[in-house]
């Protein structure tokens, strides 16, 4: 599969487009600026994996354009259980407990992601305050909504035994 690519992208152009993101409008210019300055832009082509479930979660994503999808392994398979697009933050973050990828990451469509690295999280949460409560809120959404995630599988997942079990008892002539 192609490596993604490390592309420079001036500092204006990525906090422009992080500031565009709702996540970040209550986050001041300078903060944006700071995480701009610490990190870099990867570009994934379509259908390119990211991440692979289980793999260190060193780094932190957001997504600045295209899809990203989230795949689980499910009966064998994998299953893809979420995609979300611009603006959406994956990966590691400060204050998570996520030390491996919990799915396998895939391009979707052409993907521009700016890339941080765990080592500056310290730093981002003593000198970006609003940028670290910004991502501690998504953090929680995100937490969130893969648990809903989880029990509507888990719903689904009972309905089907429970279909089968009719299924078998109306077809048991012993019935």
């Amino acid at each position: 599969s192609p490596l993604p690519t490390t592309v420079t992208v001036p500092d204006r152009d990525v906090v422009g487009t992080m500031a565009s993101f709702p996540l970040f409008k209550s986050v001041p210019q300078t903060q944006l600026e700071w995480l701009s300055a610490r990190g870099h832009v990867q570009r994934f082509t379509a259908g390119t994996p990211i991440a692979e479930s289980g793999t260190p979660a060193d780094d932190m994503w957001i997504l600045l354009d295209g899809r990203v999808a989230g795949h689980v392994p499910a009966a064998g398979s994998l299953r893809k259980f979420e995609e979300v697009g611009p603006g959406y933050v994956l990966g590691t973050m400060p204050y998570s407990r996520m030390r491996t990828m919990p799915s396998r990451a895939v391009a979707e469509d052409d993907t521009t992601l700016f890339v941080l690295s765990r080592s500056h999280f310290t730093d981002l949460v003593r000198e970006c305050p609003d940028l670290a409560s910004a991502f501690v809120h998504h953090m929680l959404y995100r937490a969130r909504d893969y648990r809903a995630a989880q029990i509507h599988d888990e719903r689904m997942q009972s309905l089907g035994r429970l279909a089968a079990g009719f299924a078998h008892e109306l077809n048991n002539p012993a019935s």
